[in-house]
């Protein structure tokens, strides 16, 4: 084999990494400025202004009107005379957004100032009224802020207005030349509020050649006055000129103004004065403002003016002037660039700028005013991608690539056809080594692939068989395996792998597959059998793979759509040699290569016919990815490889495909992104072993390793939107309005009638760095059944005849860098059935149907059922008189249980009554007795005719009656308690003395318990609250929850008693109090309080803690019950082993 080595020195390596290191060193710092063509004429493209809203949309202020720019298509806002909903000129000076959202637009052309708020799509005009104070001050105006208040600050050709969105009122500031603290002059260009909240008016207008009139002037609002800045020719801490068009506080806290003329500051806001930021001719690098310098100094000091200030997310700080181009600056690196007017593409096309900003995606944008004429998108020079160009010598020529790897010294072997040749290029000199390939006898004239082998020879595969050489030798030599002809090695062009096991596996073009153990020489043929489908599937291989499980992947068919070739893949077992087919019909035309496996276990390859395929092993399932329903741009994939992050790279003549096999998605990279072209470049991918990824292209090949292209791209999630919903058809358009009484993007669901169902949707991703490479995908859950990319314009494909249900409408995306937004956005659908298919009319049909089948069965039917209704109604009386028996007696049981209860707690009080009765009835014998023994002395004195003793006597005799009768009384009152604690309640509430109550029945339960237990023995005491007021309630049915209460308190604290602790004294304390209109009585022991566990039941009827017999587990349910009939509370608190405390609330009323 002749060997043509050519070698030179290229030092292409050397070259490309001095072009990243000086990349990085002026990162982001190779713009190019891309015009970005409005809609409309001239005066839709004399932008003065853009914002973006909260929502996304991109609003720009034009002199043609106002436009709102979703990133597919434009809505216009003009004025219009007969609509007052409209701007009140189209002519926009500025264009501020304020915290509400609302878009404020100043009007140069007397057209004052308009509001616009978008959710509602309602504009609001403000005009100069001469017979309202309150109003504008003019309408010529300028510029608009917000200050932390909320006010809103516009600025004019008349001075500052301020204005109150709470009263609607304008509050005017204008100069007074007899006051040095009003504002320095009347034609305010820029208004600032800064991070304190302080608001910076700038003053002086630019184009007024003949005054130097203006200044910077900051607002104290404390006592509404001003502070002048001015320009002093003596002071060269002070302004260089007064007429003030730009201020800007950057994120580290400088404080930047700019000026007419050579004006860039910094100001020191403590001190008050400026550093002058001037061009130095001498010093070029050093930072000043984009200033042009004219021959007359004077002219092009008031010609020229920084139009804005503005500072990226990246920190850098973007100078504009009007005219003078733009002064770009990296505080980081301290580098500044002037970017001028040029020709050419990426070169602005104007000086005259006039305002920078920043889009949530992260695009910057340029407006160059009425005289600029331009918008510019700011994009890179560099590419996403890096490309290495491979420069001929001036006798070589190249067409094509098939084959590129990397080897393990780092070497880059491409393989070329037209002319046939391999070459080598070592990354780390730069040197180039050409090889050719084949001999006289076996001319090669097709390069097909390349392979590094784990001994590291270069395998070639060629149309005249595999060529195996050494690097270091540079000698490939033909390879035939032992027994194999020569005529077949030479179809052993397609496909080589080596396996796990060491064997090499050969995919040939006419005999299948063949298996080749170079320990032993031993070849085993897989070939194809159309009678045996136990065999190979086809006999032309186009790709071998090795899986995880080490079974062999073989796929193939024909590139030309034989149908003698059909498609095939199957896998095979190596230990058994069994061969599984996965296109059981065997009769799909196509061309199958590429195939690999995800981290789950699919196998995907490629079909040069069909697309990109993915294949369920487990279930033998196929599901095919086309431009048809996927974002692939062509079926003609010239590779696919796998990234280390479980990617897949594809490629095809014009673009480089990242899709993740794991969520499905696609990122599309193309020219835009640096791809170049790679016509019939087939076999064009490599995953190196170190994970750099090479596909070749025309003239070089792209070489990157995926996550430094991640850290490169702007990883900012796009910003997804539902913009619009359209009803098609013949549709109901009042329907339609009543759904879009608000924007849909602010809308969750939607409700449609049955016969709404044809409709689209208008959708945006709101990335604005290239709207050409935007990736939206849609579904309609419950109705698609896959995701969707066929939006054209903005707009999805019309849904026709959706049936009545449940849907969900959602769309995702991916932005220019092939950033997914996975999540996106989502809408519910509801379409109602119509009326006679809802549930109402089908219960309705039923209704009928079984009427119908009540009528046919009625005359039949009728005898039977008027007997069982007779045999029914008396079942039915007789369950009734059952119940009501049943009842009657559960209601007498009642009433002898609470009788019962009553009747025990009267036995309980018993002796203590008869104690209570005992003690006036002895005060009743005592003075019974005395006035027996008074009345023999009254006999005796009367007899001696002493009548003032006779008197005395009788007066001693009637106050011992009067005791007789109060205790009388007392004992009757006694009687008659019991007797009404035993009689069934009046239910009538009278004013009763709570304290007296208490203590009464506190002294007749002690009584009680120790006459019936003459062991009984406890202490107890009150704490009345004397200012306790009568209230109105049920004394008798009180007296039972406060017997009920006491006994309770008394039986736990004999209980524990009883279990004799160290030092116990049993205590019972009933107290009462008045707080906030409320009666609180309190009983309280210290008994061995409540378990926990039955705290919760003790109110349950029937549930008692004492042994069987001495209680009725009533007391406290009753208690609870009357408590409540008196609208009062009944609580507990109780520590285990402490005591209880029962506590009633009462209300005064």
């Amino acid at each position: 084999m002749k060997i043509l080595l050519v070698t030179f020195t290229l030092f292409i390596c050397i070259q490309l990494f001095a072009q990243q290191r000086s990349a990085a060193d002026v990162q982001n710092f190779n713009p190019r400025f891309e015009v970005f063509k409005l809609p409309g004429d001239t005066q839709e493209n004399r932008v003065q202004g853009l914002v973006q809203d909260k929502t996304g949309f991109l609003w720009f202020a034009t002199q043609g009107g106002l436009l709102r720019y979703d990133g597919q298509n434009f809505v216009t806002y003009r004025y219009d005379g007969n609509n007052p909903n409209s701007l009140s000129n189209d002519y926009i000076e500025s264009l501020f957004l304020d915290s509400k959202g609302r878009l404020w637009m100043t009007h140069w052309q007397q057209g004052a100032l308009t509001t616009f708020e978008p959710e509602r799509g309602i504009f609001t005009r403000y005009q100069h009224d001469p017979d309202n104070p309150e109003s504008l001050s003019g309408n010529v105006l300028s510029c608009v802020a917000e200050d932390h208040q909320g006010f809103i600050w516009i600025g004019g050709e008349l001075g500052l207005d301020r204005y109150d969105p709470k009263t609607g009122k304008f509050k005017h500031f204008q100069h007074d030349p007899e006051n040095p603290n009003s504002l320095s002059y009347n034609r305010v260009r820029a208004l600032y509020v800064d991070k304190t909240g302080t608001l910076w008016v700038g003053t002086g207008f630019p184009w007024e050649t003949n005054s130097s009139e203006g200044g910077l002037n900051r607002y104290n609002p404390e006592n509404e006055t001003f502070t002048r800045y001015l320009h002093a020719p003596e002071d060269s801490t002070s302004l260089i000129n007064n007429k003030i068009r730009s201020i800007l506080e950057d994120s580290k806290g400088n404080f930047w103004i700019g000026t007419v003329g050579d004006g860039l500051h910094l100001m020191d806001r403590e001190k008050g004065t400026f550093k002058r930021l001037t061009h130095d001719p001498l010093n070029p690098e050093k930072l000043s403002g984009p200033w042009q310098p004219g021959p007359i100094p004077a002219v092009s000091d008031s010609s020229t003016h920084i139009s804005s200030i503005f500072e990226d997310d990246e920190g850098r700080i973007w100078i504009t002037a009007f005219p003078g181009g733009l002064k770009l600056f990296d505080p980081v690196s301290g580098i500044n660039r002037h970017f001028k007017m040029g020709s050419g593409t990426g070169n602005l096309n104007t000086d005259f700028l006039w305002q920078t900003y920043q889009t949530n995606d992260g695009t910057l944008w340029i407006t160059s005013g009425g005289d600029g004429q331009t918008v510019f998108k700011v994009k890179q020079y560099d590419d996403l991608f890096p490309f290495f160009n491979i420069p001929m010598k001036e006798d070589e020529s190249r067409s094509v690539s098939h084959g590129i790897l990397k080897d393990r010294s780092g070497n880059i072997w491409i393989g070329h056809e037209n002319p046939v040749f391999l070459e080598r290029i070592d990354r780390r000199t730069g040197s180039r080594t050409v090889f050719k390939i084949g001999d006289p006898q076996k001319q090669v004239t097709r390069i097909h692939g390349l392979m590094e082998d784990r001994e590291g020879y270069i395998w070639v595969g060629t149309d005249r068989g595999q060529f195996r050489g050494n690097s270091e030798t540079s000698v490939f030599q033909f390879f035939q395996p032992p027994g194999i002809s020569d005529e077949i090695a030479q179809s052993l062009f397609l496909e080589v792998l080596q396996a796990r096991s060491g064997h090499f596996w050969f995919g040939s073009w006419e005999h299948g597959l063949f298996r080749y153990d170079p320990a032993t020489g031993d070849v085993v043929n897989y070939a194809h059998d159309p009678n045996d489908p136990n065999s190979l599937g086809g006999k032309l291989v186009g790709s071998i793979y090795e899986d995880e499980k080490g079974n062999i992947w073989v796929g193939g068919g024909s590139p030309f759509g034989d149908i003698f070739n059909p498609l095939f893949l199957d896998r095979i077992n190596p230990q058994t040699n069994r061969i599984e087919r996965f296109f059981k019909a065997n009769k799909q035309l196509g061309m199958l290569s590429y195939i690999t496996e995800d981290n789950g276990g699919n196998i995907w390859f490629v079909d040069w016919l069909n697309g990109f395929q993915k294949l369920n092993p487990a279930t033998g399932t196929f599901k095919s990815f086309n431009p048809n329903n996927s974002l692939l741009p062509s079926n003609y994939l010239l590779s696919l490889v796998k990234s280390g992050d479980g990617k897949f790279w594809l490629s095809d003549q014009n673009s480089i495909i990242e899709f993740d096999p794991e969520i499905e998605t696609m990122s599309v990279y193309n020219a835009n992104s640096g791809i170049r072209n790679a016509y019939d470049h087939y076999n064009s991918g490599y995953a190196a072993h170190d994970g750099e990824l090479f596909f070749s292209r025309k003239g070089g090949f792209h070489a990157f390793y995926p996550n430094q292209i991640l850290q490169q791209k702007n990883t900012r999630l796009p910003d997804i939107r539902i913009t619009n919903f359209q009803m098609l058809g013949d549709q109901n358009s009042s329907a339609v309005l009543k759904l879009l009484e608000k924007p849909v993007w602010q809308k969750a669901a939607i409700r449609l009638a049955h016969d709404q169902n044809l409709f689209t949707f208008s959708v945006a991703c709101f990335d604005f760095y290239d709207a050409s490479t935007i990736q939206l995908q849609y579904m309609l859950e419950g109705y698609d059944k896959a995701w969707r990319n066929d939006v054209r314009g903005g707009e999805t494909s019309p849904y026709t005849n959706v049936p009545p249900g449940e849907y969900t409408f959602r769309v995702r995306g991916a932005n220019s860098f092939g950033v997914w937004n996975m999540e996106g956005v989502s809408m519910g659908i509801t379409i109602l059935p119509p009326w006679w298919k809802t549930w109402w009319a089908y219960a309705f049909y039923l209704f009928l149907m079984l009427i119908g089948i009540w009528q046919v069965h009625k005359f039949q039917r009728e005898r039977t059922i008027r007997m069982e209704r007779e045999k029914s109604r008396e079942r039915e009386l007789l369950q009734a008189r059952e119940i009501e028996k049943a009842y009657t007696e559960l209601k007498t049981t009642q009433t002898q249980l609470i009788q019962a209860e009553k009747m025990a707690s009267l036995g309980e009080l018993t002796a203590g009554i008869a104690h209570e009765i005992q003690n006036p009835l002895n005060f009743v014998n005592n003075f019974s007795e005395v006035n027996t023994e008074l009345i023999d002395e009254l006999e005796q004195e009367a007899d001696k005719g002493n009548y003032d003793e006779v008197k005395a006597i009788a007066k001693d005799i009637k106050e011992n009656e009067q005791k007789i009768n109060h205790h009388g009384k007392r004992a009757d009152a006694i009687v008659k308690g019991m007797l009404q604690h035993s009689r069934s309640s009046t239910g009538v509430k009278e004013p009763t003395d709570i304290n007296a109550l208490a203590d009464e029945y506190l002294r007749l339960a002690y009584h009680g318990l120790r006459a019936k237990d003459k062991s009984f023995n406890a202490d107890f005491k009150t704490e009345l609250d004397e200012s306790l007021p009568k209230i109105k309630l049920i004394a008798q049915d009180m007296g039972r929850v406060l017997l009920n209460l006491i006994n309770n308190a008394f039986y736990a604290v004999t209980d524990k008693k009883a279990q004799q602790p160290e030092n116990y004294k049993p205590t019972v304390i009933v107290s009462t109090k008045n707080e906030d209109g409320k009666v609180i009585i309190k009983v309280k022991d210290n008994g061995n309080g409540i378990p926990e566990e039955i705290k919760n039941k003790i109110f349950q009827p029937f549930f008692t803690t004492k042994p069987t017999g001495e209680g009725t587990g009533l007391g406290l349910s009753l208690s609870y019950d009357i408590i409540k009939a008196h609208g009062g509370e009944l609580k507990v608190n109780t520590i285990e082993g402490e005591g209880t405390e029962f506590i009633i609330v009462l209300t005064e009323k």
